[in-house]
């Protein structure tokens, strides 16, 4: 699986982005979920892209932030643009 990219073009007044979302796409809930060992000790997770990671968009990733969150971390979200303007993920997981 090729490597997710994304391409900066910019001009005097404005940009553009490109972007391959290949691994971005693949990567889902249940990958983070697996690995949730490697952040013991960590007092912060920070999601960055929600709306670029269609894989995050679930049930699974709500309940995981739940948990962490009830083990004392803190959790900050970045959602980026949402291309689809509903604002609220994939089957309204951020309502």
């Amino acid at each position: 699986l090729s490597s997710s990219v994304c391409i900066v073009l910019t001009g005097p007044s404005d940009r553009a982005m490109v972007s391959c979302y290949s691994t971005t796409d693949a990567y889902t809930s249940k990958d983070l979920i697996e690995k949730a060992s490697a952040m013991d000790g960590c007092t912060h997770f920070h999601i960055g892209g929600y709306f670029n990671l269609k894989g995050l968009q679930t049930t699974d990733l709500v309940e995981f932030v739940r948990r962490l969150r009830l083990q004392g971390m803190s959790v900050s979200l970045n959602t980026q643009y949402d291309a689809s303007e509903k604002w609220s993920g994939e089957n309204d997981n951020l309502k």
